[in-house]
């Protein structure tokens, strides 16, 4: 970021992460699920905010949403070399004259970001305890269900509705202090359970 820079958007988030991995500054392990489908990264790209920007999240026709007013982390993913393309309608001589259902196709990777909890507000309202707890438990919180719903299609519960699709897994979480910690250094992180038949 360019010195000076205290607001950053979802979007240059994403677009600079992928921008990274074509020049070769971070790594992209690419995989295929299934043969002749797109290729995935196995990598979780976790973006640290330094103190004094703030993560801007534009959500039009919605007001936007902005990290410790809206929101204290969230997950989502991009495309690496992302290519639109579209069906086309051919005419007699195998010309086409019509393109439809265009869509932007690319290997996606997955990732979450973390606003600083040093010195913002998050650090104050989002979460449970001291800076460092609430920091635990968010970042615990977002590299689990960036796992478990990497690609906004993954395990998802029924409890509350949210398009109709309940909510990410993690979402009914279970907090628990670690018990064995010393007293000053507490830190707070989710129980994550899944049954071997869901």
């Amino acid at each position: 970021m360019p010195p000076g820079t205290t607001t950053v958007t979802h979007e240059q988030i994403r677009l600079e992460l992928a921008a990274q991995m074509k020049a070769g500054n971070l790594p992209f392990t690419p995989f295929r699920s299934t043969p002749g489908t797109r290729l995935f990264t196995e990598t979780l790209y976790v973006v640290h905010m330094p103190p004094g920007v703030t993560v801007q999240i534009v959500s039009a026709p919605l007001p936007d949403l902005f990290s410790c007013v809206n929101f204290g982390g969230y997950h989502d993913f991009g495309q690496y070399d992302p290519q639109e393309v579209c069906k086309f309608l051919y005419d007699d001589q195998g010309v086409p004259y019509y393109q439809y259902d265009c869509r932007t196709l690319g290997s996606p990777f997955p990732f979450a970001v973390m606003p600083d909890y040093s010195q913002s507000a998050c650090g104050t309202n989002a979460g449970y305890g001291t800076r460092f707890e609430r920091y635990t438990e968010v970042v615990d919180h977002e590299i689990v269900e960036t796992i478990t719903d990497p690609f906004s299609n993954g395990w998802r519960n029924t409890c509350v509705a949210d398009s109709g699709r309940g909510e990410p897994i993690t979402d009914v979480c279970d907090y628990r202090r670690r018990p064995d910690a010393p007293p000053s250094k507490h830190f707070y992180a989710p129980r994550h359970t899944y049954s071997a038949g869901a």
